[in-house]
Order: structure tokens, then C-alpha cells, then sequence
């Protein structure tokens, strides 16, 4: 609550509503991401170390059962941020991409680059054998598909409307 107290204060002199409402905004989101990067990644990080000497403990010792019981929140609570953590990078990825996918940008000649090599047939093995020219791999997908589209389909099972 003090970040965004903080954060919301401030006033632009001479300005509209629309303006300072905006201004205040950015200096929030501003403000809540440098929060979060301060705080909640210390939480993580303390929690995983509290995690990692009760592992260490348990190997020479038997938990308490107030130990097992902290050691199981933590353990969830730090699944629970990095799922959150996931969710958040996920949506950040999406939103990137609807912004930037379609337009003329180096994001999207990337992403075109990366898909075009992701789908690239470097060779085809066909009778046992492999072929890796050009020519001889359109021949082959050709001929496959030539006498898959050019032979008549038989159902074997049909239906009697009447």
C-alpha cells in the first residue's frame, strides 16, 4: 500500500484528467515492477533456502513436525510464484506476439526464420533409402500423395436413411 500511495501522489501541474490519470498509471506500473523485483524475488530466494536447510537437516536428523509442516508451505507457496512466474512470462509472450507478430519488424522475420527451419525436411528415407536433394524429395512427396489422392476410397460401413 505505501508503493502505490507513493507512486499515486504525484500531480501534474496544468494538465487534464485524461493526462494526469495516465501519468499516474505509469508511475504506478512503474513503481509495483521494481516492488516486485525487490521483493517478491528476495521472498522466493529466502524461501528456497529455508527449503534447502531443512533438506540439509533432515538428512542428519528427523524433522520436527512444525519443521515438515513449514518445509511443505514453502515448498508449495514456491510452486505456486513459480507458476505464477509461468503464467505471467506466457502472457507477456502472447501479448508480444499480438503486438509485434504480424508487423514488418525483426520479431517477426524471426519468428518466420525460426518456423521455416522448425519445418524444413533436411532428408526423407523412402524404400530404405535416403534422399536429401531437393528434386528427389518433391518426387517423392509427389508420388505419395499423387497415389493417395488418385485411388478411389471404398467406405465400409454405410448409411441407410431410409
Amino acid at each position: 500500500m505505501d508503493v502505490v500511495k507513493t507512486a499515486w501522489g504525484g500531480r501534474l501541474v496544468d494538465a487534464d484528467i485524461c493526462r494526469c490519470l495516465d501519468h499516474k498509471l505509469r508511475a504506478l506500473a512503474k513503481a509495483l515492477q521494481s516492488w516486485r523485483a525487490s521483493c517478491v524475488g528476495n521472498i522466493r530466494s529466502a524461501a528456497r533456502a529455508v527449503v534447502y536447510e531443512l533438506d540439509l537437516a533432515q538428512e542428519s536428523r528427523p524433522l520436527s513436525s512444525e519443521e515438515i509442516q513449514l518445509r511443505r508451505e514453502l515448498k508449495a507457496n514456491t510452486l505456486g510464484l513459480a507458476s505464477l512466474e509461468r503464467s505471467m512470462a506466457r502472457q507477456r509472450a502472447r501479448s508480444r506476439h499480438l503486438r509485434e507478430g504480424d508487423a514488418c519488424t525483426k520479431y517477426f522475420h524471426l519468428q518466420a526464420c525460426h518456423r521455416r527451419r522448425k519445418n524444413y525436411l533436411f532428408a526423407l528415407s523412402h524404400n530404405g533409402q535416403t534422399f536429401s536433394e531437393e528434386e528427389a524429395k518433391a518426387n517423392i512427396v509427389f508420388d505419395y500423395y499423387n497415389a493417395l489422392l488418385g485411388t478411389p476410397f471404398t467406405r465400409q460401413h454405410r448409411i441407410d436413411l431410409s
